[in-house]
């Protein structure tokens, strides 16, 4: 259908999270482990939504997260209950000539995730597919990551320390991808049918 519905919630005993601390010899010096905590709970939903108008079959998707968890950070406690939300519009056109355009698009707001807060990040991709010579030769186009704004920036809370990580990956990539199929418009063999009398024959 061009409905669908996702939930979900789980409580997780004994939950293992990301920890980390200064040297005990060097405060300059980070060391991360991983730490046991009583327990964290987390819940998730989605819908999306996929009609078709015509020649535009676009595909539109939210989710969100949220967690009940508490941690130890400079001393004091901390709340890392702040929910998440990830939205996507993946666009897909058939144009005339065998051709397909796609647009695709997606953006993750700010939000928690064990002992990490995740911040916004998001990016489009566009890329252009043409089949010809009668269904055997297809060239695809593709560039990730457009305007360059997908990151990997987070905050992660340990219990003497927070780490900052600013990341801007090498995500912006211009693909060509030629795939050729010989014989595509040949039937495949099916075989022959083997009568009792062929199997006679061979006794």
């Amino acid at each position: 259908g061009w409905l669908q519905l996702t939930a979900g919630y789980s409580y997780i005993k004994n939950a293992i999270s990301f920890d980390g601390k200064s040297y005990e010899k060097n405060a300059d010096v980070a060391i991360f482990s991983s730490k046991n905590f009583d327990h964290r709970q987390q819940f998730n939903a989605g819908v999306y939504l996929s009609p078709v108008i015509g020649r535009w079959k676009p595909v539109v998707g939210i989710e969100g997260y949220k967690q009940i968890f508490e941690i130890q950070n400079q001393g004091a406690a901390k709340s890392m209950d702040k929910p998440y939300f990830y939205f996507s519009l993946n666009n897909t056109f058939e144009l005339p000539g065998k051709t397909i355009l796609s647009l695709d698009a997606n953006y993750q707001t700010k939000g928690n995730y064990s002992s990490i807060s995740f911040l916004e990040t998001g990016g489009i991709d566009l890329g252009i597919r043409k089949t010809m010579l009668k269904d055997c030769l297809d060239i695809n186009l593709q560039l990730t990551d457009v305007f360059h704004t997908s990151n990997g920036n987070f905050l992660l809370y340990g219990d003497k320390l927070t780490y900052a990580k600013h990341l801007n990956p090498d995500s912006r990539q211009l693909l060509v991808t030629v795939t050729y199929r010989w014989h595509q418009n040949k039937a495949d063999y099916k075989g022959k049918h083997v009568s009792s009398e062929d199997i006679n024959r061979l006794k």
